[in-house]
């Protein structure tokens, strides 16, 4: 019994430290209270423009000796007076509040012989609610809510219903009906809608996003929520995949150091882990490979991959004197897994690979010429310009060696001197104008920062 209660005990203590190795964040996002404030104007005025014309379920029931059936309901007016996200240590208070509300549809009703049918309107004229919340993690990583009932409120008051060609009283009877119900109801009303938000819509999040052709960020939640009465932490997984092809990236992930900076609405941390992951994909599943042709010059330049054409005549002239005005291909591949660093200063990337060139004969078979090797380390400032991530490079060193060749000895120094400041004119040229931050249904980012850290 002591040892199988000991073998109990090392297993849980080695689960424990598998775990704590496991949920090491990729990338950690915050949202403050200002964030939350945008968020509750920004869902208000979603959940009215949703709501307007929104239909209910048909409803049949019974009160008393009365029995009716409500059918073909839809929202003609919903306006809310406020909706506010307060945050503590535990959770989150969700408070609506002077919320008006109008709906018409078809009505019909018995008692005992008698029955009568029409159209209706019914509107609250003032509906306030507060509840709690709090988030946490599903096993696969997918936000779930839990609803706690006992600490909602619901007061519905102010509610009139209009029975078309019947008379007053029992109009009168069917808006007092309605708001007991909703003061009774609108609690558990409320509870059964987080769970069947958590059954049908969190369950069915599959938490990745395409951000490439064939690559996908897997944000999905390592730990619960760090909720406090200041901020709201999500730690992420934060690493990419190629689609279909989940693989760990090699290397440790650097922890986050902790900020308590809340002057912004959001704020994302992202790690040299998260980037590293994108370049292991990309080297390991063969898209920093390609063959580049005549194609793939922009029309309108002066370049030509022509070897009496402008640049391989001045860099390359054996080649010219040995293929006149023939047509090259290269052929370019990573070596290695680009490496992506950053330090408070500057972010530095490491980039290893070959170049193979060929020429394509008068029988439309390629001649291999040579291959040569590279291995380049540039370092980038980042700022931002309005809306667009701006940088700016400097090649901190670049080497380039033979490694074969079928054309005897080739004389590589000119192309040595000139390369890397072609590269570097070519990606500060991009990097001046920039890449536009992503939106999200019609919002955009204001004010950005971008800091570096280590």
């Amino acid at each position: 019994m002591a040892n199988t209660l000991l073998k109990v005990a090392i297993i849980q203590v080695a689960l424990s430290v598998a775990v704590s190795f496991a949920v090491d964040p990729g990338m950690v996002s915050r949202v403050t209270p200002r964030g939350f404030d945008f968020l509750a104007a920004a869902g208000r005025r979603k959940a009215e423009e949703m709501a307007r014309g929104h239909r209910i379920p048909d409803q049949s029931g019974s009160t008393g000796p009365v029995s009716y059936h409500v059918s073909g309901m839809r929202i003609t007016s919903f306006l809310m007076g406020r909706l506010l996200f307060v945050t503590n240590n535990d959770g989150l208070w969700i408070y609506i509040k002077r919320l008006q509300l109008s709906i018409y549809g078809y009505f019909h009703y018995s008692v005992s012989l008698y029955s009568a049918d029409g159209s209706f309107d019914a509107t609250v004229g003032d509906m306030s609610m507060s509840f709690f919340i709090r988030v946490g993690a599903d096993t696969r990583g997918r936000p779930h809510i839990i609803s706690f009932p006992g600490s909602c409120n619901f007061d519905a008051h102010d509610v009139s219903v209009d029975l078309h060609g019947q008379w007053g009283w029992i109009s009168d009877k069917a808006a007092t009906y309605l708001q007991g119900y909703l003061n009774d109801e609108g609690c558990l009303q409320i509870s059964n809608a987080i769970d069947n938000m958590n059954n049908q819509q969190l369950r069915s999040l599959t938490m990745l996003e395409e951000i490439y052709d064939g690559l996908e960020l897997d944000y999905s939640f390592v730990s619960n929520p760090r909720m406090q009465m200041s901020s709201f932490d999500i730690k992420h997984k934060g690493e990419v995949y190629a689609i279909d092809q989940h693989s760990e990236a090699p290397g440790p992930i650097a922890s986050i150091p902790v900020d308590s900076d809340q002057t912004s609405m959001f704020y994302v941390w992202i790690t040299d882990y998260l980037v590293n992951s994108a370049g292991y994909v990309l080297h390991s599943y063969g898209y920093l490979e390609r063959n580049v042709t005549e194609n793939d010059i922009p029309t309108g330049t002066k370049f030509s991959l022509n070897t009496s054409g402008f640049p391989l005549s001045v860099v390359f002239p054996q080649v010219r004197k040995m293929f006149p005005d023939m047509m090259t291909q290269f052929h370019v591949n990573s070596t290695e897994q680009p490496v992506f660093r950053t330090t408070t200063e500057k972010m530095t990337i490491i980039i290893c690979g070959d170049v193979s060139a060929f020429v394509m004969q008068e029988d439309d078979t390629l001649a291999y010429l040579f291959t040569l090797g590279a291995r380049l380390t540039t370092s980038f400032n980042v700022a931002m310009k309005g809306q667009n991530v701006t940088w700016r490079s400097k090649v901190d060193s670049f080497k380039l060696e033979l490694l074969e060749t079928a054309i005897g000895d080739l004389n590589i120094d000119m192309i040595k001197r000139l390369l890397p400041t072609v590269m570097n004119t070519f990606i500060n040229k991009m990097g001046a104008v920039g890449r536009n931050l992503p939106s999200f249904q019609g919002y955009h980012p204001t004010a950005t920062n971008i800091t570096l850290g280590e």
